[in-house]
């Protein structure tokens, strides 16, 4: 699902006693591949029990909305993916930009809805920050316009 047009995977190395450091950027980088695998239940336990989650909507769906715990997580993921026909989903990671907590992600979704058979493509800036190992803070830029017409949930 995620093709990378930069390979998150490849934060600085860094070790500490015998095992990797843990930053913003291998948390971030962790994050993206268990979402890559549909990890939901995996990708929720990168986050600190108590967050700051935001993916606004510009009409109503499901999945999107503020979150304020690690265990509301993996549900978002899990209901998002059940909308979109996943094998034809591309997300295209583009850059990881990282200075201290703060982690902006870079790139493109392209889906297809289920329920209406269109197709949405937009490009999007992920900013998550990560204290003490764990992601405390998400928020999804995108055009939410052109998801909800995908869904047919906003006229336009």
């Amino acid at each position: 699902m995620i093709r990378k047009s930069m390979v998150f995977g490849n934060c600085p190395s860094r070790k500490g006693k015998g095992k990797p450091v843990c930053d913003t950027c291998t948390t971030i980088s962790e994050f993206l591949t268990r979402v890559e695998a549909f990890g939901a239940d995996g990708a929720s336990h990168l986050f600190a029990e108590e967050i700051e989650w935001d993916v606004p909507a510009a009409g109503h769906l499901p999945w999107v909305g503020h979150r304020t715990q690690a265990s509301e997580v993996a549900d978002y993921f899990k209901t998002m993916w059940s909308f979109f026909e996943i094998e034809k989903s591309v997300v295209r990671v583009d850059q990881l930009i990282i200075e201290g907590i703060d982690g902006v992600v870079l790139g493109a979704f392209n889906h297809v809805a289920k329920t209406t058979g269109r197709s949405l493509a937009t490009a999007f800036a992920m900013h998550m920050q990560v204290v003490g190992c764990r992601i405390v803070l998400l928020r999804l830029y995108e055009d939410t316009y052109t998801v909800a017409a995908a869904f047919g949930v906003c006229s336009g």
